[in-house]
């Protein structure tokens, strides 16, 4: 059970479920479109373009 209640256990738990959060809600601003997750079993390392419409998905305005 101290295992458990150990803070730096709990805190890479949440820091994953973050982690997790954002890859699902990385998306293209322009199309809307996911450049992580495609589906349920097809995921897409992201690149600098958007794979669907070709603009840059970091852009800094």
């Amino acid at each position: 059970m101290q295992f458990y209640s150990n803070p730096f256990y709990i805190g890479s738990f949440v820091f994953a479920i973050a982690l997790i959060i954002s890859v699902i809600n990385y998306a293209c601003p322009a199309c809307k479109k996911n450049q992580v997750m495609r589906s349920i079993s097809s995921y897409k390392l992201p690149t600098n373009d958007c794979y669907n419409c070709g603009k840059e998905v970091d852009e800094k305005n």
